[in-house]
């Protein structure tokens, strides 16, 4: 077997440039994470990475998309952990496995949680072209699609309904996790995971009967 040399070069270049793009992914979340996404700037996040903003204007063309990327990855491993917990859940506790997990993960990584949020100022959200949002939106439907399975397989819901029923539970997990984000559980006396507890139960208990008996 004879050597390639372009091709082995060519394999070189672009696993250095997966590398400094996955890694100027993670200088943004530091930065993020830090200074807030508003008062983030392509020439801080450049710095952080050790890099030029020229440099980092060669992967991403604005913040918006390099913190749409950030998002990307948020979203894919929560999507992930959701998958995990409720596959590895015993019969009929596959559900309440799937929204303890997405709790977990933003109680876990409270700069995801603000990730979430960035884009909506009073009720438009803004700053991201259609491509951007439909590649995001394709991610939120995979976390849809993740905890309407546990709901499917604990037969809380039947697949016409499973959607709807995997938005509103995940709507209330995301109220649990704000009010325990801004301290607000806390200043009122309760505990986050009590709190999430005795939610998950209010969703899925009284839900149990009336569509096991329609996917009977």
């Amino acid at each position: 077997m004879t050597d390639d040399p372009a091709g082995a070069a060519e394999r070189r270049r672009s696993a250095e440039q997966a590398f400094k793009r996955e890694w100027l992914v993670e200088s943004a979340r530091a930065v993020f994470a830090r200074e807030g996404i508003a008062r983030s700037s392509m020439r801080e996040i450049a710095k952080n990475a050790g890099y030029t903003v020229g440099v980092l204007y060669n992967y991403f063309r604005s913040k918006e998309e390099l913190y749409a990327e950030v998002l990307r990855g948020s979203l894919a491993t929560v999507a992930d952990r959701i998958a995990t917990a409720t596959d590895g859940a015993p019969d009929g506790q596959r559900a309440a496995a799937g929204l303890r997990a997405m709790y977990g993960f933003y109680r876990e990584r409270p700069g995801d949680f603000d990730l979430s949020f960035y884009l909506f100022q009073g009720a438009r959200p803004v700053g991201l072209d259609a491509e951007l949002d439909a590649r995001l939106n394709a991610l939120v439907e995979r976390v849809m699609d993740e905890l309407a399975a546990g709901l499917e397989a604990d037969r809380l819901a039947v697949p016409g309904t499973a959607r709807s029923h995997a938005v509103r539970a995940s709507s209330a997990v995301f109220g649990v996790i704000l009010m325990a984000h801004t301290g607000r559980l806390g200043s009122l006396g309760e505990e986050p995971d009590t709190v999430l507890d005795a939610m998950v139960d209010d969703l899925l208990g009284p839900r149990a009967g009336g569509d096991e008996e329609t996917a009977r």
